[in-house]
């Protein structure tokens, strides 16, 4: 996100993200969880809103629109692990991660990537932090 950039918070947005597609209901909904560190000063108030607002611009651009004043939904889990995100994976995943039963089960069929990271912990992103650990390394012992 380009203000968490500017405001110094480096690399902007750092998430992991998963699609899913509830079926069974009036329509096929597909739509996108995302799990995402914000700072302390952006949970409330006029810096929240501007989270929201660029929440928003990356959906209309990179999303098919936003259909509904209920696209983006901001919430504050008590012990944001992760685990929700891993809630359309197999017996063996919910039984290693511990997914609650009320969650598990199938998330409907995906065209496209289902699940992904910002690129700046992307795979590119990790290659290169494991090269400069390996030289930084090289470099104290040699």
């Amino acid at each position: 996100m380009w203000a968490l950039r500017r405001h110094g918070v480096p690399g902007g947005l750092t998430a992991v993200w998963v699609r899913e597609r509830l079926s069974g209901v009036s329509g096929e909904v597909d739509h996108c969880h995302m799990l995402f560190h914000l700072a302390h000063p952006y949970i409330r108030g006029r810096k929240h809103l501007q989270v929201e607002r660029e929440l928003e611009q990356l959906i209309d651009r990179h999303g098919d629109r936003n259909f509904l004043d209920c696209t983006l939904k901001l919430t504050f889990p008590a012990n944001p692990n992760g685990v929700y995100l891993i809630k359309g994976g197999a017996p063996d995943v919910w039984r290693k991660f511990g997914v609650p039963a009320m969650w598990r089960g199938p998330q409907g069929v995906i065209i496209g990537k289902r699940c992904g990271t910002t690129e700046n912990i992307g795979p590119a992103a990790r290659k290169r932090a494991n090269a400069s650990r390996r030289d930084e390394r090289s470099a104290r012992s040699g």
